[in-house]
């Protein structure tokens, strides 16, 4: 099974953060979330530093789950329920059992819920970046053809390594042209910042 992209997971969580810590316009009350000594930490001012802090960081991951899955829409990309069964299926047999997976996701801020959503776009790039960047039966044939000493003892056949080379390509690929390809997403689609702190850091970071 392909590695889980947890930078993704984290800044689905921190967005989540600012989501619910944020005041909606017109709203009179900022509740306390710290105190120290006599000093209160208010709802307000903690989104407020989240979002001066990690805001164009969550805003960029914000804006590429958009682009995915509009290009998925576009394309008639989906992920039915079986395919992300299998895959949460496999993450908790990794860690030995359900409890340890539900450990495993509470350290990291997260219920099964938002996992699953977070892990539906993950799976959702991987297709739509495949469909792109294929790997090519060439590729595997020269991979094997260089490598299979390395494969493993006994050298396994081309069929039996075939599945293990793909993986391995595609991580490739992903690893070369990932930041290309979401760029020309972002020039179909056009996202614009509206938000005059995210568009200052934006620009910031473009200089």
């Amino acid at each position: 099974m392909k590695k889980f992209d947890v930078s993704i997971l984290a800044a689905a969580v921190l967005l989540l953060a600012l989501a619910v810590v944020g005041l909606s316009e017109g709203e009179k009350e900022d509740p306390a979330v710290a105190k120290v000594g006599d000093v209160t930490i208010t709802e307000s001012q903690f989104s407020d530093a989240l979002k001066h802090k990690y805001g164009i960081r969550v805003m960029d991951q914000l804006i590429a789950d958009a682009l995915i899955t509009q290009e998925a829409k576009q394309q008639g990309v989906t992920i039915d329920e079986a395919e992300l069964e299998k895959q949460v299926d496999a993450l908790k047999k990794s860690l030995g059992s359900d409890e340890a997976f539900r450990r495993s996701l509470e350290k990291k801020g997260f219920n099964e819920q938002t996992f699953r959503e977070a892990l539906k776009i993950v799976m959702l790039k991987d297709k739509l970046f495949e469909k792109a960047y294929p790997v090519t039966e060439e590729q595997i044939k020269e991979y094997y053809d260089k490598n299979k000493e390395k494969l493993g003892n006994p050298v396994p056949t081309l069929e039996q390594a075939r599945e293990k080379i793909k993986e391995k390509l595609a991580g490739k690929n992903r690893a070369k042209y990932q930041d290309e390809w979401i760029k020309g997403l972002e020039k179909k689609y056009g996202p614009t910042l509206l938000d005059p702190v995210l568009a200052k850091q934006k620009a910031s970071e473009e200089e």
